[in-house]
């Protein structure tokens, strides 16, 4: 694969990770996560952590959801070269405020092995102390399914 190809096969990989994280579907996520996957959130966050494969991508999906409104997540710019990427993206936090992250992509045989994520203003992480509220407020563990409906998120 050359360089330009390489390029490409990053931008639709790291497109698709984010389609599929906006709508809740967490197969078609699996599908574009490597088994050797490492996902780094900031240590400020309740969820923050370094999180390995897809089972480590389950147990940060189930935490953040609960402070997280991943239906709103907008890819707001992609940078792309070869098979790095860098992602800006904004996205509603469950007691209504907006922040805009970085995410550091690596992508390797077409799946994402590689991702750093970090907020431009970690202020707004003071307010995640509390749990959110129980219940379906966008981002909730209900819209968090499997293609075959169940709650992947929650088997844990």
């Amino acid at each position: 694969m050359n360089d330009s190809e390489q390029t490409e096969q990053t931008r639709r990989v790291v497109r698709a990770i984010h389609a599929a994280s906006a709508s809740g579907d967490l197969e078609k996520e699996r599908q574009l996560l490597s088994p050797e996957l490492v996902i780094e959130e900031p240590p400020y966050l309740p969820y923050g952590g370094t999180y390995h494969g897809y089972e480590g991508f389950l147990r940060l999906a189930a935490r953040a959801v609960e402070f997280v409104d991943f239906s709103s997540l907008v890819l707001e710019s992609l940078t792309v070269e070869g098979n790095l990427a860098f992602a800006v993206v904004r996205v509603r936090l469950i007691c209504g405020t907006e922040i805009v992250a970085t995410e550091q992509w690596r992508v390797e045989r077409g799946l994402a092995v590689y991702c750093r994520i970090s907020w431009f203003d970690a202020s707004p992480a003071s307010k995640l102390s509390e749990k959110s509220p129980a219940g379906t407020a966008p981002g909730s563990h209900e819209g968090m399914k499997s293609s075959n409906g169940s709650l992947e998120a929650n088997s844990l």
